[in-house]
């Protein structure tokens, strides 16, 4: 399971205040085990930590403010992309409508890759499916698509291919490419485990 930026940035934010709220229930616990004595000793410090917890409070409130505000600008202006591509298709139907061969012409310029790229139909995140290895930028985007579960005669129209066989070899030829990585990956690991145990 992936996770986006704010996700992350806000199981970060939340794993540090619980850090924090923890060593200061253990301090309290430490504080009701002291003398009077020793009480009076750390007020002091108590009272300091109780201010640095406030101000933590609003900065962590004022973090999770902002990602979540940039996160949601994100997704508004990605559904405004998408609802103007809709608009772009149904007008592309509207003009063409009478005369087929100029539709299909209209519809294929405007159903390809780089135009679903710039209106947010298709995200380009592939590093999850392909990781860091060397291929063209169209073909790690089919081969994630392929992932998703988009049809071979679906791809062909998306990446301007003649036909399935077409995506089927690519597809094919990434998945041998990441099976190399992989199996290189494994064996590095091996490597390094057998230096391990004769250095021992």
């Amino acid at each position: 399971m992936f996770i986006s930026k704010s996700q992350f940035c806000i199981r970060l934010i939340f794993n540090t205040y619980g850090n924090m709220y923890n060593s200061l229930i253990n301090y309290i616990i430490h504080i009701l085990n002291m003398n009077l004595n020793d009480i009076q000793t750390h007020k002091h410090r108590f009272m300091n930590l109780i201010i640095v917890l406030f101000l933590l409070d609003a900065v962590v409130i004022a973090l999770i403010t902002i990602i979540f505000k940039r996160h949601y600008r994100e997704v508004e202006r990605r559904s405004e992309n998408r609802l103007r591509y809709i608009r772009l298709i149904i007008e592309i139907i509207y003009l063409h409508k009478h005369n087929p061969n100029k539709l299909i012409d209209h519809l294929m310029q405007e159903t390809n890759i780089r135009k679903m790229l710039i209106y947010n139909i298709i995200d380009d995140n592939y590093k999850p499916y392909c990781g860091n290895i060397k291929a063209r930028e169209e073909d790690k985007l089919l081969y994630m698509l392929h992932m998703q579960g988009f049809a071979a005669k679906e791809l062909c129209i998306i990446f301007g291919l003649n036909n399935v066989h077409s995506v089927q070899v690519k597809y094919s030829r990434m998945n041998t490419n990441l099976n190399k990585k992989e199996k290189g990956r494994l064996k590095k690991q091996y490597n390094q485990h057998v230096t391990i145990d004769e250095n021992k």
